[in-house]
């Protein structure tokens, strides 16, 4: 490990960075078409302000807004709207996903890893989010982005009514940005934003007259005196502020004028009161820190009215999320004590984030056992015991000059209501008699840096006591517009800014810590080295008691290996994939083909049947209607021949006597019809002439016998002609 005595300013790839890192920074951005693919700055190399905005930038311009640094989120204002990247959809997937490291870098994971910390018990449980930025950073946008996720994930919904939960919840803790920023600026949102977190018509009067008052009472000028023992008179033309505000604020303007010109003076063992006349400057000062103390009282009761109304039942609740929007550093030509508040903040938790991420890492080494010297990194504590060390420091100096009591009590006078709950005459008495036997006629007053001072301490507590996740939010160019990413302007706003530390990768070389087996994922069969193992003195592994520890060198080489294991796997179950899949088919194939044969063999049984059925009733009826076409026409040619055998005469008579002739049987008859029964009418000698004519027999023309006759023509007519004669 190398020591680190402080950052560094070194020239650029031009001016920004040293001649050493020249070689490395051009030849990381070489690959300039390659750079918005980083999603981690961390894994930049090397690491310096200047490749940190060339990659922001790179994403910038392929609308990528949210960039991982480590355990913090980068966020760049898009300056315009992108609906997509805050649906209700999106909200779900980073909701439900099993693992958000494999999800793209958004201010919703780091809104559900604080939601998961706080279901699962991870200690420390409470967490907080500090987002941090320039004005035009985005800030506000990313708060309520933040807010809204926890408002839909809170509430189930499932539940009964949990989407109208949702919508309430949403409302209300949405509504207390417009309260907070717009205060001073809009007036329609202002009021409607109070009216949804409890604050009536009436109070709301109240609170916007003595804002009216304040303004007013800024109008008011001072005339020098003409000796120091005479009051400072107001100008003429401002008397009717004077009226105005001394109406507004319900305190008689004798009595508001009066304490704008003299200074109470309590002196002496009797405590004689002395009231000395003060000069325009103090006037002026006096005029100036009533309205502050007005003003700044107001705003704390609007806090504890937005808390009262979106603050739950502690009962209900043991854990908690905070959310932490801070302004960016300050630095304008004429700077004032908001500018030194401010940036008192951001110092204050630049030490913290330093102590956070710096500290916990070196103690980490510490527990697992390693040996190596800690790195010397930047502190602040010098800048801040200026701004509040003691004895002496800038706010023990402006603490001299606290709230002048006589305007407190005032204040106490006023007949306004609310002015009266912000300044309660029991709660100064008490601080009173807490205070010094000789200063009892001196309430005891807070000042602004005082209280401040406070708040912070308060405040720093707690995120000592909480998870702290870091979001950085940049403005990429001064005039706000969109599509435009300015690194000279980013690099200054980078340099001065909370939650922001950028160190040349010569100077510290980062280590990334895993689990043991990783290392033994990597390489199954070797065993873990240790650096004493290693033989020279720059390890690239180390080995703790429960983790191991290496450097981004020997990370991307087992990123390497485990990219080229997993190919080589994904090879093999592809090819496995293939073969079942082939096999799966010609099994397929058998089944359809046995299937196939299955299907044809019924179809053809089953037509066979059906031609059969169809023969047998078809052979019936033909076997039926030839019975009967036999019967008839053997009943015809009875017919026939009876009535030709009594036509001739003599035959009649001889055959009656005598016994009647064999007939030739039925099968010898019908063949020779017709031409049978014309030869046996003709004569017997002689030539044999007829004529051919329909037979008036409808069932004995037809051939009883199933063979047709080969004998046609003449050939047949004198066969039938011989035959017949010769029966």
């Amino acid at each position: 490990m190398k020591r680190v005595n402080g950052t560094k300013s070194h020239p650029a790839v031009g001016n920004d960075v040293g001649d050493h890192l020249g070689e490395e920074v051009t030849s990381f951005l070489g690959e300039e078409k390659q750079l918005h693919r980083f999603d981690d700055l961390t894994k930049v190399n090397p690491v310096t302000t200047y490749t940190v905005l060339k990659c922001l930038q790179a994403r910038y311009g392929v609308d990528v807004f949210y960039t991982n640094a480590g355990s913090s989120l980068v966020a760049v204002n898009p300056f315009r709207p992108i609906p997509p990247l805050y649906t209700q959809e999106l909200m779900k997937e980073y909701h439900t996903a099993s693992h958000l490291q494999e999800l793209k870098p958004h201010v919703f994971a780091v809104a559900e890893e604080t939601y998961r910390n706080v279901e699962g018990q991870i200690p420390p449980v409470n967490q907080s989010i500090i987002v941090s930025g320039e004005s035009g950073a985005g800030k506000t946008w990313t708060s309520r982005c933040l807010m809204r996720f926890y408002a839909t994930v809170a509430t189930s919904s499932t539940t009964p009514k949990g989407s109208i939960t949702v919508e309430r919840i949403e409302k209300r803790v949405l509504d207390s940005n417009p309260v907070m920023e717009a205060f001073e600026d809009d007036f329609d949102v202002t009021r409607e934003a109070m009216f949804h977190l409890g604050i009536d018509q009436h109070m709301q009067n109240n609170v916007f007259k003595i804002l009216a008052g304040l303004l007013h009472l800024g109008n008011v000028q001072f005339l020098e005196p003409e000796d120091e023992s005479q009051v400072c008179e107001l100008e003429d033309h401002i008397k009717g502020s004077a009226k105005m505000a001394s109406s507004l604020l319900k305190v008689p303007v004798e009595q508001l004028l009066e304490t704008f010109q003299l200074r109470t003076i309590t002196a002496g063992k009797q405590q004689q009161v002395v009231k000395k006349p003060c000069l325009k400057a103090e006037c002026e000062t006096r005029r100036d820190c009533l309205a502050k103390v007005v003003y700044a009282n107001v705003f704390d009761w609007l806090v504890k009215v937005i808390n009262g109304n979106i603050y739950a039942d502690p009962s209900e609740w043991s854990n908690f999320i905070g959310l932490l929007d801070v302004y960016g550093f300050e630095s304008f030509p004429e700077n004032h004590l908001e500018q030194l508040c401010i940036n008192y903040a951001n110092e204050k938790l630049q030490q913290h984030f330093v102590a956070h991420f710096l500290k916990a890492q070196q103690e980490e080494y510490a527990t697992e056992g390693l040996e190596w010297s800690f790195v010397s990194y930047q502190d602040n504590q010098s800048c801040l015991d200026a701004i509040e060390g003691s004895p002496i420091s800038l706010f023990s100096l402006l603490n001299e000059d606290p709230v002048p009591p006589e305007l407190v009590l005032m204040l106490q006078q006023s007949q306004d209501a609310l002015l009266q709950k912000l300044f309660p005459v029991a709660a100064m008495n008490q601080q009173t008699k807490k205070s010094d036997i000789k200063a009892q006629t001196k309430p005891v007053v807070v000042t602004v840096v005082s209280k401040f001072k406070g708040s912070l301490e308060q405040l720093m507590a707690i995120l000592h006591s909480t998870t702290p996740h870091y979001i950085r939010c940049i403005k990429p160019n001064a005039d706000c517009k969109a599509a435009v990413f300015s690194k000279d302007e980013n690099q200054a706003s980078c340099s001065c800014s909370s939650g922001w530390a950028v160190s040349p990768a010569e100077e510290e070389e980062a280590l990334h810590s895993a689990v043991q087996d990783l290392f033994q994922q990597m390489h199954p069969t070797a065993s873990l080295l240790s650096p004493a193992e290693n033989g020279s003195g720059a390890a690239p592994v180390y080995c703790g008691n429960t983790k191991v520890f290496m450097t981004n060198s020997m990370l991307e080489l087992l990123e390497a290996r485990r990219a080229r294991v997993l190919s080589e796997k994904a090879s093999c179950i592809q090819c496995y994939w293939q073969k079942f899949k082939q096999r799966k088919l010609e099994r397929q194939r058998q089944c359809a083909t046995v299937i196939q044969s299955a299907v044809h063999s019924w179809m053809a049984r089953r037509h066979f049947q059906r031609v059969r059925k169809a023969a047998a009733v078809i052979k019936r009826a033909w076997r039926k209607w030839k019975a009967k076409m036999d019967a008839l026409a053997e009943e015809e040619l009875d017919y026939v021949e009876e009535k030709l055998l009594t036509s001739v005469p003599g035959v009649a008579s001889s055959r009656s006597c005598a016994q009647p002739p064999k007939l030739p049987p039925l099968s010898a008859r019908i063949p020779f019809w017709p031409f049978g029964l014309a030869l046996s009418m003709a004569p017997v000698t002689g030539s044999i002439r007829f004529h051919c004519k329909k037979s008036p027999l409808p069932y004995a023309d037809t051939r009883p016998h199933a063979l047709d006759c080969v004998l046609t023509g003449l050939n047949r007519i004198l066969l039938d002609s011989c035959m017949l004669l010769s029966t």
